[in-house]
């Protein structure tokens, strides 16, 4: 994956965690104009937007790359939730509506009285701005009956999602543990900042921290990098490296 990708996905999750952590969704759930509903909506059709620009693609396009940067195990649901959505966004961007449009559109933003207005792209006129959203609307009658709950962890998809990051960041549990050891393979996503990473997903005895079997002269079962032996000496490398310092993980 490339740095771009890399990026991407660190900031989609910045933007995904306050929505899975009970603690933040409870503070921020009557947040103004939207709250947490709208910055995600926004932030991520602004990526949308700027794909389309950087890749010189379609809208559609950027959505099915947009799900393209993320593990294996999200990509379906996300998939699904450009089916149920994809369709509005995609005439919004073909009609030159920016994400502050479509996302009010959707009603996932609103303007509440007295509020300073949130927008990522500032409109030069709010009567332009509000007939935007209503030409937006009246091209798509049925919104209000597939939205009847404007939470983005509500979407069909995005909720599925919603409830493995509830898992990983409430939990602390990895989002791919095939051998239930607590530790998993993906680059991120492991349930927690400082665990580390598993070198073998199919045995429950390998991952960082286990304890070394025969000083790991053939496997690496603690997952340090460090396993075989020293044919000079005869003893395995993990004993001369590592053999007075404490497992960690």
């Amino acid at each position: 994956m490339s740095k771009a990708a890399i990026s991407w996905v660190i900031l989609l999750l910045v933007v995904c965690i306050p929505l899975v952590n009970s603690r933040l969704t409870t503070n921020l759930k009557n947040g103004v104009n939207g709250g947490v509903d709208c910055a995600t909506c926004s932030i991520l059709l602004g990526i949308v937007d700027h794909l389309t620009i950087v890749y010189n693609e379609s809208a559609a396009q950027s959505l099915e790359r947009l799900c393209s940067f993320l593990p294996d195990e999200y990509q379906l649901y996300c998939k699904a939730a450009v089916d149920f959505l994809g369709p509005y966004i995609i005439d919004g961007f073909i009609k030159g509506d920016n994400p502050d449009v479509i996302c009010h559109a959707l009603k996932f933003c609103t303007d509440e009285p007295d509020q300073p207005k949130c927008r990522i792209y500032p409109s030069k006129s709010p009567i332009l701005f509000a007939q935007r959203v209503l030409n937006f609307r009246q091209r798509h009658p049925l919104i209000s009956l597939n939205l009847k709950d404007s939470k983005i962890c509500q979407i069909p998809g995005i909720k599925e999602i919603c409830k493995i990051l509830e898992n990983i960041f409430n939990n602390h549990m990895p989002a791919v543990d095939i051998d239930e050891d607590r530790f998993g393979i993906e680059a991120t996503l492991r349930g927690s900042s400082w665990r580390g990473k598993d070198c073998n997903d199919f045995s429950s005895a390998i991952h960082p921290g286990a304890h070394v079997v025969d000083g790991d002269g053939i496997t690496d079962h603690n997952c340090n990098g460090i396993y075989g032996m020293n044919s000079a000496s005869g003893k395995p490398w993990e004993d001369e490296f590592c053999n007075e310092t404490q497992r960690m993980g």
